[in-house]
């Protein structure tokens, strides 16, 4: 069974995606650095930020998190370019409420 990300409303704010250095350094006695690749993928990660959801997408999305336990398991997901990732949750999802029905939230997500 593939899992999706939730349908909830587009984040409020897309923070700069991190595109991860893949290599392996290394500094020789002489001063020099040898260099390799340590895997052949280059993987990126997310932070997402809603400064007013409504606490009905909230509830869908905390319960997604139970879903796949947090960054246990991957699923499925679309950027704001509509590129599709196969990714999982890295970290917590951290969220306070801003009125009586909206939540600030923001979370990581990192491709596997």
């Amino acid at each position: 069974m593939s899992l999706t990300f939730p349908s909830v409303q587009k984040p409020s704010i897309t923070l700069p995606t991190t595109v991860k250095d893949p290599s392996l350094k290394s500094d020789l006695i002489n001063g020099m650095r040898i260099s390799r690749a340590k895997y052949t993928r280059i993987l990126r990660e997310w932070s997402l930020q809603w400064n007013g959801m409504p606490d009905s997408e909230l509830t869908t999305l905390l319960s997604f998190y139970d879903t796949v336990k947090g960054g246990s398991a991957s699923f499925q997901w679309s950027d704001e370019f509509g590129n599709n990732y196969t990714v999982r949750f890295n970290g917590d999802i951290q969220h306070e409420s801003v009125s009586d029905d909206r939540s600030s939230v923001s979370l990581k997500l990192e491709e596997v």
